[in-house]
């Protein structure tokens, strides 16, 4: 339906009409990305546009560095270093420690996400555009950045300003090792974050590179950022330019509110308006004072100034040369008349284009300030003071400024951070006199962080604190009750608030918490998407009214109707349909494909997955898939290339000579429509950013369906197969339909997770990085480098930590994803890394793949009898696992042996490591059984060209509670608990592996997707917390193959034994008290003891267990074992003694050979004869 009258006026001036119809499923999640509300930054993802909400930069991390100065005073000089040699550059300062090097900053990693996944940035304010070439430079990013003009203006000067103080600093840059956790940790003022997070300052290269990418925009000024989804800014209030940001996406809207004012300024009032009644509304960046009143704690700043200035002493006020400095340029212009003559010192090397540029911008002033424009007067009063020589600019304090500088007088430097510019430089000249004062204004520096270094001097430090920000009292009472959002997101801290403390937290309901790395899905209510008319469509219409609403008008339209990226378009037909639909009938194979292909001058490597063939195009970045037996053709591409690629596999095909492409797509009908009826579909498509979300959400999919040419048959049957899947999909939409919005939505995630479950639980928080390198860095053995290693990265999805262990010399990389459009990412970030010189390889596979979990059963006949063999997929896959270049003669690695412990080691390499994250906790108890397999088929020469044929490779993973503590309870007193089977199981674990853990525990949320709970209560759950063992939480282990092995005190060394019958008699090594060492063999008896005694009660009498397993020596190993003692309360040490007393007996026990056949055989070994 449209409005007739609306539509006339559309026609008239040739603009496209919006109509509007139901959308495909749709959701909006929302990442907060950083630690910190004060220094924001969000990422909202669509379904086909990701934004990011400014650029955070923490420069808390400068407060941990000692203070530059031009020149070192003697008192800083006499300090203590720290007590190791090797960190002398750590010096204690005022009962602190400090280090003595050139100062980084604290960027948000980008953990969870890429940034060539982001379309735009949108900046708030000056301080958010300081980070920005940390994200946009060297990251893949190839999105927009929005600003307004004068952010863009005072952000360069900002960035400028940073820079001069850098290059200022001439300490040495340190080592790596003081951010080791266990140096920093003993620090008396120990780092909040992690320092391996901190970065270098950019240099003025990067720095002009990421600021060409701003595009400049105006208040109410509206931007496309990719289809439907457009965002619009408003004033803020909190500074010149800043502004808050309404992301629009069809008729839902999304608000984003950070470092706004209420206040009377000298900015442009802020606008809430247009924020009333919106879908979602985050909001960040508050004041979080007590009992703020920052007119208050200005006057008593001015105050402070006019009272140091009459006890004859000079002020220093460490603030930013622009924001707060204009308003207590004006104060102090009242405060400090003409009388008392005293000089006000602005010294930054951007100070004078930053008070210039305050009168460039009068219509972003308030009305005050406008209004003086037009009187005629300068907007701001320090202008007059200027050109009285009252206020006086420099650069630096050296030069002009040392000449002329008088005493006593108010200087207004930088930083605020107390380490960088002249502050630090003046703070020392100055505090041998108690007259003098240092005030420090800006609530992001207080005193407490950043005036250690100075605590000792006699110069008094005053803390008034100016944050004219919004404060919770002014959002409870008087901004949220006029806003009403629908849904309100804020991050964790505003919520939790302080006790009996008011004012202290948002009080709203309802309301959604919003943690660091923690995503919340917004659900989409909208029931409409809007679809632009062609003009030509728009002029044919001619809507009939009705008698319910005669205002309204009905007609039919006729086109076809287009969708690229996610943006709608209702466009003419072509005069011709048939002639081209010929081209896209029929069926497609490999080899058509591939055949039309090169004439185009394309190249494609085909591989199966499944029931699928998948052709890739590395040189284009696309995919082309077939399924269906050939009827279905996708092809997945950047934009560019689909008319292309779609052509070029559709052309002189079947004796059709057309090659003309019908329509530039459409959208996906319903699934009972029409359209489904033909055989050939061919579906082009943009390569999905947000590859976590695909489940929960749709994607911008352009379809072409064609109808003639199909097999009845075909037809028929297909028809059947999508009539079953309809049913099945009415039945999981009606146990959906039937909850709340919040209760679908966690069942939505649920069911995602589940789908997502075989593709691992890739980390992807901060702590789950560092304490994974910190194992890589111990295992390395060289400070600060992981040359020495090799490492396989499987389901990781993003290249985050590649890049975070590359960056540390990493020797060799293998990364390995399971689903395609992960590993294709993966194969272009390994390319982009051998560019740069590193040893980086990619591969689609499975970590099951490796462990030899997935098989599929093949039946062959013949003869007498049917033969089942269980087939693996393909050969073991070696090129998986990233190995180094040995150190023997023949250049090959060298298989795991055992050894004694005097023996030399065969080689010095270290050997490969697997970083495997899993998801479901069937995977953990297959993966660990995978091992301890295939350890065993190694160790007993069944299968040579295994795992341990790369030698002793070391498995990382993380384990929920259940199956670390389950893994562990043979080593720790505390688990005797745990079940008897388990222990026992351990106890072969520990025998044949080194087994360790992390000493770091993780949540479900630092994984991605969510590792899935337990389907059932964890046994001991009660006890087990007691212990540690918290069912919420995920514990990383590490197990490696031993190379010395030893049961019962005798050690097992692999040799060559030529005589088989000497081979084959366990009997007569194990009871020679000569041989010194035992053969592998005797691990099958012992695995198979192990089991045996694990099946037992842990309660049945430990003789009566001997009689039954081992009735014949029963006698001989009864004085080992206390009387009266229960199975369960045997040592370890004491079942290995039995073990070996008894292996004569156990060796010819019909429970090997099962084993054996159960465990060890080779699958395609096995025979099952028919009936």
């Amino acid at each position: 339906m449209v409005n007739s009258a609306y539509a006339e006026m559309q026609f008239k001036y040739r603009h496209p009409t919006v109509m509007s119809v139901r959308p495909l499923p749709n959701h909006m999640q929302l990442t907060c990305m950083a630690w910190t509300p004060s220094r924001p930054c969000m990422v909202m993802r669509f379904p086909n546009a990701t934004i990011m909400l400014d650029c955070a930069l923490d420069m808390a991390s400068l407060s941990h560095f000692t203070p530059f100065m031009y020149s070192m005073s003697e008192r800083l000089k006499r300090c203590n270093s720290y007590p190791s040699s090797n960190l002398h550059y750590i010096k204690q300062i005022c009962g602190k420690h400090f280090v003595e090097a050139m100062p980084e900053m604290h960027p948000v990693p980008m953990c969870s996400m890429s940034m060539d996944q982001v379309d735009a940035i949108l900046i708030s304010n000056w301080n958010s555009l300081l980070a920005l070439p940390f994200y946009t430079e060297g990251t893949g990013f190839t999105g927009r950045v929005f600003a307004s003009e004068p952010t863009l203006q005072y952000g360069t000067l900002m960035m400028e300003e940073l820079m001069e103080y850098f290059e200022r600093v001439t300490n040495d840059k340190s080592d790596d090792v003081w951010k080791d956790p266990g140096v920093y940790a003993d620090f008396l003022n120990p780092p909040m974050r992690s320092p391996l997070e901190w970065r270098e300052m950019y240099s003025e290269e990067t720095m002009k590179k990421a600021l060409d990418r701003v595009k400049v925009v105006a208040f109410t000024q509206s931007v496309t950022i990719d289809g439907n989804v457009k965002a619009t800014s408003y004033c803020s209030g909190y500074a010149i330019g800043s502004c808050n940001w309404i992301i629009t996406k069809d008729t839902e809207k999304f608000g984003y509110i950070s470092d706004s004012s209420n206040r009377s300024l000298h900015t442009r009032a802020v606008d809430w308006k247009p924020f009333k009644d919106l879908d979602t509304l985050a909001v960040t960046s508050l004041c979080t004072l007590k009992d703020n009143n920052p007119e208050k704690n200005a006057m008593s700043l001015i105050g402070a100034v006019v009272e140091t200035i009459k006890l004859q002493g000079s002020v220093i006020l460490p603030i930013n040369p622009c924001g707060l400095m204009f308003d207590l340029l004006d104060l102090l212009a009242k405060a400090l008349d003409s009388a008392m003559d005293i000089p006000i010192y602005v010294i930054s090397p951007v100070a004078k284009r930053a008070l210039a540029f305050a009168n460039v911008y009068p219509e972003w002033l308030s009305d005050t300030h406008q209004e003086r424009v037009y009187m005629p007067e300068e907007p701001f009063r320090h202008h007059q003071m200027m050109d009285s020589r009252k206020i006086k600019v420099y650069d630096n304090i050296y030069g002009d400024f040392s000449r002329e500088l008088r005493t006593p007088c108010v200087i207004i430097t930088g930083h605020p951070s107390l380490r960088l510019g002249d502050a630090p430089h003046l703070i020392e000249m100055w505090g041998a006199d108690p007259r003098n004062a240092v005030i420090i204004s800006d609530p992001e520096y207080p005193p407490t962080e950043v005036y250690g270094p100075f605590e000792e001097l006699k110069i008094r430090c005053l803390y008034y604190p100016v944050d004219c920000r919004v404060d919770f009292w002014q959002l409870n009472n008087n901004i949220l009750p006029e806003l009403k959002p629908v849904v309100l997101v804020v991050p964790d801290p505003y919520i939790r608030g302080q006790q009996d403390q008011p004012n202290t937290c948002i009080d709203y309901n309802p309301i959604t918490p919003l943690r660091q790395e923690e995503t919340v899905t917004i659900p989409s209510k909208t029931r409409k998407r809007k679809i632009r008319i062609h003009p030509e469509i728009a002029a044919q219409l001619k809507p009939r009214g009705f008698a319910a609403n005669t205002e309204r008008g009905v007609c039919s339209l006729k086109g076809v109707l287009n969708c690229y990226d996610n943006e709608y378009q209702l466009v003419p037909a072509p005069s011709s349909l048939t002639s081209a639909r010929p081209a896209f009938t029929g069926r497609h194979t490999v080899e058509t494909l591939t055949k039309n292909l090169s004439k185009a001058g394309i190249t494609a490597v085909a591989s199966k997955e499944g029931d699928k063939t998948i052709l890739t195009i590395d040189k284009l970045n696309a995919v082309i898939t077939l399924s269906a037996n050939g009827l279905h053709t996708n092809i997945r591409a950047p934009r560019e290339h689909r008319l292309k690629l779609s052509e070029a596999i559709s052309a002189n095909r079947d004796n059709n000579s057309s090659s003309e492409l019908w329509g530039a797509g459409g959208i996906e009908p319903a699934s009972n429509g029409p359209w489904l009826r033909g055989p050939d579909k061919i579906m082009v498509e943009e390569r999905d950013r947000n590859l976590m979300n695909n489940a929960i959400s749709s994607r911008s999919d352009v379809y072409s369906h064609f109808l003639s040419g199909w097999d009845m048959k075909e037809m028929a049957e297909r028809e059947k197969r999508e009539k079953a899947s309809r049913e099945k999909s009415k039945q999981e939409d009606s146990v959906s339909d039937g909850l709340d919005a919040k209760t679908r939505d966690q069942y939505i995630v649920k069911e995602a997770r589940k789908r997502l479950a075989a593709e691992g639980a890739a980390p992807v928080s901060m702590k789950a990085f560092d304490s994974l390198e910190r194992h890589l860095l111990l295992r390395s053995g060289v400070k600060g480098s992981m040359a020495p290693l090799s490492v396989s990265l499987f389901n990781f999805h993003s290249q985050h930590f590649a890049q975070r262990i590359l960056d540390k010399s990493m020797g060799n990389l293998v990364l390995v994803e399971s689903a395609l459009e992960y590993s294709m990412k993966a194969k272009e970030f390994s390319r982009s890394a051998r560019r740069k010189g590193h040893r980086v390889e990619a591969f689609h596979a499975g970590a099951t793949a490796l462990f030899g979990l997935e098989r599929k059963k093949k039946e062959e006949t013949g003869g007498a009898f049917r033969r089942k063999k269980k087939v693996p997929l393909f050969s073991f896959p070696d090129q998986l696992v990233a190995r180094p270049k040995d150190d023997n003669e023949d250049g090959t690695v060298v298989p795991l042996k055992l050894r004694t412990k005097g023996s030399r080691p065969l080689t010095t390499v270290l050997s490969p490591i697997i970083i495997c994250p899993l998801g479901a906790h069937t995977q953990q108890m297959a993966v660990l059984d995978a091992m301890l397999r295939s350890v065993l088929q190694h160790h007993l020469n069944i299968d040579e060209r295994g795992l341990f044929a790369l030698g002793d490779v070391e498995l990382l993973t993380y384990l929920h509670a259940e199956q670390a503590s389950h893994l562990l309870s043979s080593a720790l007193p505390s688990l005797s608990f745990v079940s008897h089977a388990a222990r026992r199981k351990s106890q072969l674990m520990h025998a044949l592996f080194e087994i360790g853990h992390l000493k770091t525990t993780l949540s479900s949320s630092s994984f991605s997707p969510h590792n899935l709970q337990p389907t059932k209560k964890m046994a001991h759950a009660k006890k087990m917390k007691e212990v540690g063992f918290s069912s919420s939480r995920w514990f990383g282990c590490w197990l490696r193959p031993r190379s010395t092995v030893s049961i019962g005190g005798r050690e097992i060394e692999s040799r060559v034994i030529e005589d088989e019958e000497e081979n084959d008699s366990l009997a007569s090594l194990a009871t020679d008290r000569i041989a010194p060492t035992l053969p592998p063999s005797v691990l099958l008896p012992y695995a198979v003891w192990c089991e045996t005694l694990g099946k037992m009660p842990a309660t049945k009498k430990a003789a009566d267990v001997l009689s039954t397993l081992i009735p014949a020596s029963a006698a001989a190993v009864r004085s080992i074992i206390p009387d009266g003692a229960k199975i369960g309360e045997v040592s370890l040490e004491d079942t290995e003694a039995v073990f070996v007393e008894a292996l004569a007996e156990l060796s010819e026990s019909p429970s090997v050979l099962q084993y054996y056949e159960k465990h060890l055989m080779k699958s395609e070994d096995k025979v099952n004869f028919a009936d």
